[in-house]
């Protein structure tokens, strides 16, 4: 499996937000300004993956679309989300000044959309993929669990969470882990996994790898140097 780290910064920086590609032909959330930092080829995008509604994760969908609809209309698209996803993203495209009955069915034609539930299994381009619903500071919201034939590792990605059953799910099930690691003390850990919590994951998990994201790059803080960070522009490649 190849993942492409588009970002992994969070809202309140100018580092991209925490987004992916898979295999080239997966998007992994969509967050503002994502469409700007990588040149993307929209043609071989055939899924979409929304972990929840936050601005930082989901706002671009609109702009991924577009792009998407005109330069491969003739391949319908799957987008995978929380429950609702179709009525708002046309919301957000009428916001835009789209016309919402003309702008629903054009992109109907090119997209289908699925609405996910915990635990819900489906299978993609030879890979097997858990969705694990999480908590955050929005509900619902989702990690998942990535199983792609001839490799043999399994990848998890956990989404924005803090510590969870949910969480410890997705750690046990995989191989590769990339984790929400925001905050930076338990005063502030009502949304995202702490620095100190991940640490001790992967104390008790040695034999996993481990890659924060959701995280300001810039830290300098006592667990700096004992977390790997998913850094812009890389590529890793899991076999």
């Amino acid at each position: 499996m190849k993942v492409e780290v588009v970002g992994s910064g969070f809202t309140w920086l100018n580092e991209p937000n925490t987004s992916f590609i898979i295999n080239d032909s997966i998007i992994f959330d969509t967050p503002q300004s994502s469409t700007k930092f990588m040149n993307i080829d929209y043609s071989k995008i055939r899924y979409i993956f929304i972990t929840h509604f936050h601005s930082d994760h989901f706002a671009d969908l609109h702009i991924v679309v577009d792009y998407v609809r005109h330069l491969n209309p003739d391949y319908k698209v799957k987008v995978f989300g929380p429950k609702g996803i179709f009525k708002r993203l046309i919301k957000m495209m009428k916001l835009m000044g789209a016309n919402k009955r003309t702008v629903a069915g054009k992109v109907l034609k090119c997209f289908e959309f699925i609405d996910i539930k915990d635990h819900m299994k489906f299978n993609i381009e030879g890979m097997e993929v858990e969705a694990i619903e999480v908590k955050h500071s929005t509900k619902p919201c989702y990690g998942f669990v990535f199983k792609e034939g001839g490799c043999s590792k399994i990848v998890g990605f956990t989404g924005d969470t803090y510590m969870c059953a949910g969480v410890m799910e997705i750690v046990e099930k995989s191989d590769v882990v990339f984790i929400d690691t925001a905050s930076r003390s338990h005063f502030d850990s009502t949304a995202h996994l702490t620095r100190e919590e991940v640490v001790d994951i992967k104390k008790r998990y040695p034999k996993k790898k481990f890659y924060s994201v959701h995280i300001d790059s810039r830290i300098q803080d006592e667990f700096s140097d004992k977390l790997t960070i998913a850094a812009r522009g890389q590529i890793i490649k899991i076999k």
